[in-house]
């Protein structure tokens, strides 16, 4: 743990610290989920139990798929085959799940998000690809201001809210499917890759930055993370949210692999006084940094950044935070101290009086 033996970190402050061990993941693709909705015959899609950890105010959520067909009854439904939903399943209507991420008939991603059941809610949807049949990724944020969505890694619409807070039911979560109910068969025929599934809303540069890459599955934030890579439905954080299989039509496979890349070890989150927490990703990092903190009140928030000598190399952010978790991105290109790209450099938040430091290992 880094402590500061000299009070504010002013000039040639005296550092002690230890440097935990990191190791560089390399991103894999062995297998990907493939469920078949062709017809009557040929159903299958994943489920996940309802948990308190889906039950998010904030989310994002996110997915590589191949599609290969329509899916199963989509023909008079336009919101067409779900990827990952969680649903009021055998009811019809509109707004009747807290949310959904589809592909509709045309080549569309659609979003939904439900403020009163069967009542109100934000549907969004995306400029129709030129090429929906190859492999996408897609991904959809929610910030309680506004709903988002991404395709590649790039924003392509978005829409204001302002209806309050997001419905939940008991529902569960459905990979590959949405709701089963008055014809409407919304089941994808594909594959589907690397579900992510975020309690905040991620930036653009962290989808387009970390789309590619196999995560460490204890990322702050992530609340479920199925890879299918060991053609199986466990979910990879750890949080126990692993998957069930509906019906037969139910396989894995191999997909042409993702580019390789590589990710550093999340840095587990650092409690400091007034209880602040404080967390870096990925360590070590080249470009670019998260920062994730989290606030018991608001107030004042400066994040700035130090070399082991004591000078200040930048500053991430100086202005007002909400209570609770926010996350902001740090451009490493902007501290560079005397030419020198890989070394040691210390990430300080202060707020309300209290400091949180963390070590931040930058590479070539």
């Amino acid at each position: 743990m880094l402590r500061f033996l000299s009070p504010g970190f002013r000039g040639a402050a005296v550092l002690a610290f230890a440097l935990a061990a990191v190791t560089p993941a390399v991103a894999s693709d062995a297998t990907a989920l493939r469920v078949t909705n062709a017809s009557a015959g040929s159903i299958g899609y994943m489920r996940v139990p309802h948990h308190a950890d889906f039950v998010m105010q904030t989310f994002t959520l996110e997915a590589w798929v191949d599609r290969e067909g329509i899916g199963y009854g989509q023909t008079t439904d336009p919101t067409g085959s779900g990827i990952v939903s969680k649903p009021r399943e055998n009811v019809c209507g509109s707004n009747i799940a807290s949310w959904h991420m589809d592909y509709s008939n045309s080549g569309q991603v659609m979003f939904n998000v439900a403020h009163t059941y069967s009542s109100s809610g934000l549907y969004l949807q995306s400029p129709i690809l030129p090429d929906p049949l190859v492999r996408h990724h897609l991904a959809v944020t929610f910030d309680a201001d506004s709903a988002l969505i991404y395709i590649d890694g790039v924003r392509r619409t978005a829409a204001d809210w302002n209806l309050g807070t997001v419905y939940y039911g008991t529902e569960q979560v459905l990979i590959g499917a949405n709701n089963w109910a008055c014809g409407y068969m919304r089941g994808f025929d594909g594959f589907i890759d690397d579900v992510r599934i975020w309690n905040y809303a991620r930036s653009a540069g962290d989808i387009a930055t970390w789309k590619d890459c196999r995560l460490s599955g204890s990322e702050p934030g992530l609340v479920g993370y199925w890879t299918f890579d060991g053609s199986n439905l466990v979910d990879q954080t750890g949080h126990g949210h692993d998957g069930t299989t509906t019906g037969t039509a139910v396989s894995y496979a191999a997909l042409a692999s993702l580019a390789p890349c590589t990710v550093g070890v999340d840095d587990e989150p650092s409690i400091g006084s007034a209880g602040i927490a404080m967390s870096l990703f990925p360590l070590p990092a080249r470009d670019r940094v998260s920062v994730s903190f989290e606030l018991p009140r608001p107030g004042p928030v400066t994040v700035d950044v130090w070399d082991v000598a004591g000078r200040r190399l930048g500053v991430w952010t100086d202005r007002e935070y909400s209570a609770g978790r926010h996350e902001i991105g740090g451009d490493l290109s902007s501290i560079r101290a005397e030419g020198r790209h890989s070394g040691v450099r210390f990430v300080r938040l202060r707020s309300n009086g209290a400091t949180v430091v963390r070590t931040l290992i930058t590479l070539d």
